[in-house]
């Protein structure tokens, strides 16, 4: 008979070690759009958006895309100068109701930071939500 708790610890190894793989993989995900003149940086407490285009962005708004069919959580961060960092709490996110964004009660799939140069064309970014 083999023996159960070395089984059981073999799974869990297993499990583990398939979990690391996945996330390396997809950490590796860059984000699309214009990286060279927009930064978002996650962290547990706060969203960070650098502005490296080298001039202001004006009506800069970042928005939180869930996963489904809900809509999208919107910040707007108003002119953005250029090396100029905005942090932003994912509480300050809000939805068309305005009812503030929760981890806890919504999966986020991904965040978009768009705004309009002083050239007149429109910069946007797109990157993972990956905390």
């Amino acid at each position: 008979m083999p023996n159960r708790v070395g089984l059981a610890r073999l799974l869990v190894l297993a499990s583990l070690v398939g979990t690391v793989g996945v996330a390396a993989g997809c950490g590796g995900a860059a984000g699309t759009g214009d990286l060279e003149k927009i930064q978002v940086t996650l962290s547990q407490l706060e969203i960070t958006v650098t502005n490296t285009s080298g001039g202001p962005l004006s009506d800069v708004l970042a928005e939180i895309v869930p996963a489904g069919p809900a809509s999208h959580y919107v910040a707007r961060l108003g002119t953005i100068y250029n090396n100029e960092k905005r942090r932003i709490a994912p509480s300050s996110f809000s939805d068309r109701d305005a009812v503030p964004f929760s981890l806890r009660n919504t999966k986020a799939k991904s965040i978009i930071v768009s705004g309009n140069a002083v050239d007149g064309t429109t910069v946007r970014i797109e990157v993972p939500f990956k905390l």
